[in-house]
């Protein structure tokens, strides 16, 4: 598997495979991608860019804060909020777009999201995060791998 970053970050060089350096905090996030080559996440993102640039922006600039933060000190700040499990939400305050994902070397990875209509997250895009979780692990964490 090859990373590719989610968007290219101002003033962080890229090297000549055009994977980006390496953030200050040692961490970064990274969209999900399915066997087939499908991202949910960053399809959810394309869309809502069409309709709301504004909250799209809001997402990918709280993707580079958590890059900038890492785990822990995300966790502290409330960026990222535990959902169930090994599923987190990270946090747009007052945002409508929710995005749920799980820790994977040193990544976030963008496994699901939502639109608010409530307070509570929709069952459907947990379980979806979860069902996204287990089938990264089967391919990405396997012997040799």
């Amino acid at each position: 598997m090859v990373y590719m970053p989610l968007r290219p970050i101002p003033g962080r060089a890229a090297d000549a495979s055009g994977a980006m350096a390496t953030t200050r905090s040692g961490w970064d996030a990274a969209f999900y991608e399915d066997a087939g080559g499908g991202k949910p996440v960053k399809e959810f993102l394309d869309g809502l860019e069409a309709i709301d640039p504004d909250s799209t922006e809001t997402i990918y600039t709280k993707f580079r804060l958590f890059g900038d933060r890492g785990w822990e000190e995300s966790v502290k700040c409330e960026l990222l909020k535990h959902v169930r499990g090994k599923i987190w939400e990270l946090k747009v305050k007052g945002g409508q777009p929710r995005v749920l994902g799980f820790g994977w070397h040193k990544l976030f990875i963008a496994a699901a999201a939502e639109i608010k209509k409530r307070d509570d997250l929709d069952p459907n895009t947990i379980e979806a995060a979860e069902r996204r979780r287990e089938d990264w692990f089967e391919r990405h964490s396997g012997p040799g791998k």
